[in-house]
């Protein structure tokens, strides 16, 4: 063998495997999965939450005997609206703070643990071992995400603190929300509107962080 030769395996073989350093997008279908372990374990956590808040509320004497209007009687008697922008805020507050928190702080929600995501700086996208993001970016994210649809809320005629709004207002929020999942199934990467906003990605988990999540 020349000596050119043997140099040029030393150099290949010194090089860093690029392979082995490659980091994945997130599948569309992944990111839903985990999107709906999220949902239904904050929404549970919420609404054990509200129940008890509300009845202990109630019983000191934060609810109304009178209708809120003629329409709507039986929906809007028991809490009164002090009740009612403590509920919502209690829904808004720790619905932002779950994934800005977990994906600021840790780089995933539980949700996201479970599937084998993580989210990182989209910049370094393909760099293992990234840092979490930070609180920072993590509620801008969050705000991206969750600030559509839980304003929806407001809309809700069963709630003395509602604005009225035409149904196209109320429906078109809702369509929003869902447009920020959606424009990840048409992009290579899978980002997503929020990931925009935070300059972020969803990638697949290292091998080892994802056997950590398992144990």
């Amino acid at each position: 063998m020349s000596f050119s030769g043997e140099i040029g395996e030393q150099v290949a073989s010194a090089a860093p495997d690029d392979s082995r350093e490659r980091v994945e997008p997130a599948l569309f279908g992944t990111r839903f999965a985990a999107w709906m372990i999220d949902a239904c374990l904050l929404f549970g956590l919420q609404w054990i939450v509200v129940i008890v808040l509300s009845r202990q509320l109630q019983a000191a004497g934060m609810a109304s005997a009178e209708p809120c209007s003629i329409d709507s009687p039986i929906i809007c008697e028991g809490p009164n609206t002090a009740l009612w922008i403590i509920l919502f805020l209690l829904i808004v507050i720790s619905t932002f703070g779950y994934h800005a928190w977990f994906d600021g702080a840790f780089g995933a929600t539980p949700g996201k643990r479970w599937m084998g995501l993580r989210v990182v700086d989209a910049q370094s996208a393909a760099r293992p071992d990234q840092p979490p993001i930070g609180l920072g970016r993590g509620v801008v994210r969050s705000f991206a995400r969750q600030g559509v649809w839980i304003w929806a809320f407001l809309f809700l005629a069963a709630s003395p603190i509602s604005v009225g709004v035409p149904a196209i207002v109320f429906f078109g929020a809702l369509g929003l929300s869902l447009l920020t999942f959606i424009v990840g199934a048409f992009t290579a990467s899978g980002t997503s509107l929020h990931d925009l906003a935070a300059d972020t990605a969803v990638v697949a988990a290292s091998p080892e962080e994802s056997q950590d999540a398992n144990d």
